[in-house]
């Protein structure tokens, strides 16, 4: 049934191109950098702003023990999507990767989490 699809596609539009292909380009560093890189106010750029926000939010779904990566308090998300643009831009070489997998290396690079402090000094009484 795909097939005929395609084909019926293909004899319409020209080409068809596989599914793999589609999934890979289409969620690939180097099309959403497009995305990204679009005017701040553009619903292009909105769009990958959003994206990077939901991974975000989907990473406080788990416990800070659990988590890839820990931001600190103190700092936005217009922070975190520079900080997110910066590295992934930096680094070309993996342009090709998904999307999302770049932008939780980036975000484990930069906030890293510690394992919690122990408390110098003696216990509260």
């Amino acid at each position: 049934m795909r097939r005929t699809l395609c084909l019926l596609l293909a004899t319409l539009f020209g080409a068809c191109p596989s599914s793999a292909d589609f999934d890979r380009s289409a969620n690939s560093g180097n099309a959403w950098l497009k995305l990204c890189k679009a005017p701040p106010d553009s619903p292009a750029n909105s769009g990958c702003f959003f994206l990077v926000v939901g991974m975000l939010a989907e990473s406080y779904m788990y416990p800070r023990e659990k988590r890839a990566f820990c931001i600190p308090d103190d700092v936005t998300t217009n922070q975190i999507f520079a900080i997110v643009l910066q590295k992934i831009e930096a680094d070309p070489e993996h342009w090709h990767y998904p999307f999302h997998v770049l932008v939780h290396t980036a975000l484990e690079r930069q906030y890293p989490c510690q394992p919690p402090q122990t408390p110098v000094g003696p216990p509260p009484n």
